[in-house]
């Protein structure tokens, strides 16, 4: 039987064009990606671009929720169905992980094809990183690391005030404060010799405020192990109107606000935590509570801005530290929503988002390390801050992680009623509180009150959780905790 050349031709075209439309219709998935990264937007561009030329049949659509309201942003979208939720996203509240995935927010990913072997290939220790109670949940894991250890918060010192206020020491080394005295005489020379602030911090944003009671992480371990900051491990109470740090954090925060030496801008609670970081690069104040991800927001914003280094965080109402900054096992970041229409291509994207070429993108982008940056971490060192900052995350220590020796406390709810910390911190600032001790107290109580009522409703539900679970034994906040499983676990 012979076929007509014309047949011939006319059955490749038609197969030709049957494949064009397969081609098209896998070019038009599109995978939604939301994240509320401003600073590191180009970073997470550059992974984007990249995935996209490597998939040529996914497009990512990303959405940034810049200056506050991501949260309640995805809380919205996933109570209002699928039609509203992304594809990947951040993870609004880490802390608050089996709340979401008892919401069926989440797709497990161990649904997905190549799970096992990507977890084990792409993570030094996986073992460590992925552990029930914490990206785990039930035998599911839903979430990665994407941080590694290190200190996630510091102070930033504009050095160009230090040398205009005469702040160097004979060697030509700076006078950096090392305590929180220190910090505040540090702030009255440089008012007194060039007129500017010794300090500035968010007015609008709460939280940014509320990294000024980080500073006592090394000194008191304000925050730990706890279900709510200010939890004291020793004894399974919330005691911040005992913490010294807290205390003398509080009232030095007094001196600085009525000795004029804090940015005036601030004051007037009229700036943003991204205008505060313009403000420190252009010399208004000298010292920036903040973490590494500034740097890259400076590269944008004030691109001739070099003249800064990095110290830790100030020790205050002690002598010495008695904390540190811990990083335990596990790890969230991201997670496919469980209700994504292209639950593959989601999962593709989420690998990149973990790769060791996105590793490379986030640090060489001046965003710090990422969990998969490649080794030897020199090269990211491209001035002495970077030094500074890969120098001082070697100061973190492995900290107790409760929820690994009690799965269960991963599913107990505290939520705090009133303001939190971070409150109480602008509360101060503003002179609406001016009983520091009496705030401390009333946060503790509702904490407290908080911390029973989640233990008694998780109790009521069979769960194997009590108020001494969160209390690890042996513990010294300043040194490298070792996880003791128990016996026959």
């Amino acid at each position: 039987m012979k076929i007509s050349r014309t047949l011939l031709f006319g059955f490749f075209a038609s197969l030709l064009s049957v494949m064009a439309v397969s081609v098209s219709a896998q070019d038009q998935v599109t995978i939604t990606y939301w994240d509320y990264w401003q600073t590191q937007g180009p970073a997470v561009d550059k992974i984007i671009a990249d995935f996209e030329a490597a998939h040529p049949n996914i497009n990512i659509e990303k959405t940034t929720q810049a200056g506050g309201g991501y949260n309640e942003l995805v809380t919205a979208a996933f109570q209002a169905g699928s039609e509203s939720t992304p594809d990947v996203f951040v993870i609004p509240d880490g802390s608050k992980m089996s709340t979401y995935v008892a919401s069926n927010w989440f797709l497990p990913l161990n649904d997905l094809e190549g799970f096992e072997a990507w977890k084990t290939s792409s993570f030094e220790k996986p073992d460590f990183f992925f552990l029930e109670g914490t990206n785990t949940i039930k035998g599911m894991t839903y979430s990665a690391p994407f941080s590694p250890p290190g200190i996630w918060i510091k102070m930033f010192v504009n050095t160009s005030l230090y040398d205009a206020a005469g702040l160097v020491n004979e060697d030509g080394s700076y006078k950096f404060p090392a305590t929180f005295d220190e910090l505040i005489e540090n702030s009255r020379i440089i008012y007194e010799k060039t007129g500017k602030y010794g300090i500035g911090f968010s007015g609008t944003q709460t939280w940014a405020a509320g990294w000024w009671l980080w500073m006592c992480q090394f000194s008191t371990q304000l925050w730990n192990t706890g279900p709510l900051p200010g939890f004291d491990w020793e004894t399974g109470k919330f005691a911040a109107a005992e913490d010294a740090c807290a205390n003398a954090a509080l009232e030095g925060l007094v001196t600085l606000r009525d000795e004029d030496l804090v940015l005036q801008d601030t004051a007037a609670l009229a700036i943003d935590d991204e205008g505060v970081r313009v403000k420190f690069a252009e010399g208004e104040f000298a010292h920036l509570i903040a973490g590494d991800w500034v740097i890259a927001g400076w590269e944008q914003t004030n691109p001739d801005f070099k003249t800064y280094r990095v110290i830790p965080l100030p020790l205050a109402g002690v002598e010495e530290r008695g904390g540190g900054f811990q990083y335990g096992p596990g790890g969230t970041w991201f997670a496919i929503a469980a209700d994504t229409e292209h639950p593959a291509e989601a999962w593709e994207f989420f690998k990149a988002l973990h790769s060791a070429e996105a590793g490379d993108i986030w640090a060489s982008m001046g965003n710090g390390l990422h969990i998969n940056t490649p080794k030897p971490y020199d090269k990211y060192a491209t001035n002495e801050a970077w030094a500074d900052i890969y120098k001082l995350n070697e100061e973190a220590v492995a900290g107790p992680s409760q929820s690994v020796l009690y799965p269960d406390l991963a599913q107990v709810q505290v939520t705090l009623q009133g303001p939190t910390l971070d409150d109480i911190v602008m509360g101060v600032f503003s002179g609406q509180l001016t009983d520091i001790p009496a705030a401390l107290a009333d946060y503790d109580a509702r904490a407290q009150l908080a911390f029973d009522q989640g233990l008694a409703d998780a109790q009521a539900a069979g769960l194997d959780v009590k108020a001494e679970y969160y209390s690890p034994t042996d513990w010294v906040p300043t040194e490298d905790y070792e996880i003791v499983m128990p016996s026959g676990s």
